[in-house]
């Protein structure tokens, strides 16, 4: 079995580094993070980093807006079929020759790494291709140097692919096929706030009160967050679900691709006054009117919007 020495494992994790990964701790021997809150603190290589691995610690790769990680697991593959050469061959391009890490499960899995424009929202799976994940900004994978937490074989780098230092721009023809259609956003409804705002107006709530038998309303609410930040704001949506010591590093996969699914600006369905609504409730209606320049709280019926929009999703549930 292939071993690494903390100083290889070092050395793998800062070309990472220097290329500007953003790396953060996986529990030991594991594939969750280490922390709540991994999607927005802050950490260093040789501060953060480096002192876990010497304690035997696993590292991830927190994604950002540009980058774009090609997650093949050959255990999801269709019998016979192989996505990833119909995927090449559909986009016109070899991309088993970009930076490639080779996944410690010793089975073919491995995660390609690409870049692409950081204004392009992504869809995260296509049906037409089974067993690959397109995983960007708010999810994360497993770093070079890591143990597989089943077979304890090192995560490793594909010396025989491109440097991580020259990772290379998604070609057009994948960029159709994971490019999300662009929503006409009308005035008053989608990109209300930016990220740190959502955080702001976040704070003021419980996730404890979101939580188990609470579903509905901590969907509207998820609804609502994606809507007020036209998509941006997922990681502040995770760093606020992680408050609640129930809620498992294991549900953000779940958690983001349920977030992915939605469409900010869709008509009828949660907006952001449903989160305004739950931040008045919450005794911040300050808060609401510093951020809105038509004075909604005068003007809308709370309680009303959010009954409605639990009303839908009571709808939606029922024709499932």
């Amino acid at each position: 079995m292939p071993t690494l020495t903390i100083p290889e494992i070092a050395r793998v994790l800062r070309r990472f580094d220097q290329a500007g990964y953003e790396l953060f701790p996986l529990a030991k021997g594991a594939k969750t993070p280490r922390d709540t809150g991994w999607q927005t603190n802050e950490y260093t290589l040789l501060g953060d980093v480096a002192p876990w691995v010497q304690r035997g610690g696993n590292v991830g790769v927190r994604l950002r807006d540009n980058d774009l990680v090609l997650d093949l697991d050959p255990r999801n593959f269709r019998p016979g079929d192989d996505p990833f050469d119909r995927l090449c061959a559909d986009v016109g391009e070899n991309l088993s020759v970009h930076p490639t890490v080779l996944t410690g499960r010793g089975d073919g899995g491995r995660h390609i790494y690409l870049s692409k424009p950081s204004e392009t929202r992504t869809v995260s799976k296509l049906d037409d291709y089974q067993g690959i994940d397109f995983r960007s900004r708010g999810s994360f994978v497993v770093a070079p140097g890591s143990s597989h937490p089943e077979t304890g074989r090192p995560y490793l780098l594909d010396d025989l692919t491109l440097a991580i230092s020259d990772v290379r721009a998604a070609p057009d023809a994948l960029m159709a096929l994971l490019a999300r259609p662009d929503t006409p956003f009308h005035v008053d409804a989608a990109g209300k706030l930016s990220n740190e705002q959502l955080a702001e107006f976040l704070a003021v709530l419980d996730p404890h009160d979101y939580g188990p038998g609470q579903h509905d309303r901590w969907f509207a609410l998820m609804a609502a967050s994606h809507d007020a930040t036209a998509g941006h704001g997922l990681p502040e949506w995770l760093a606020w679900c992680a408050r609640d010591e129930r809620y498992g590093h294991v549900d953000d996969e779940l958690t983001a691709r349920r977030w992915e699914s939605l469409q900010a600006g869709k008509r009828g369905g949660a907006n952001f006054r449903t989160l305004f609504a739950a931040v008045v409730e919450a005794g911040r209606p300050d808060l609401v009117a510093a951020f809105d320049d038509d004075d909604l709280v005068d003007r809308y019926d709370f309680e009303a919007e959010r009954d409605a929009m639990l009303a839908i999703l009571d709808e939606e549930s029922s024709n499932a």
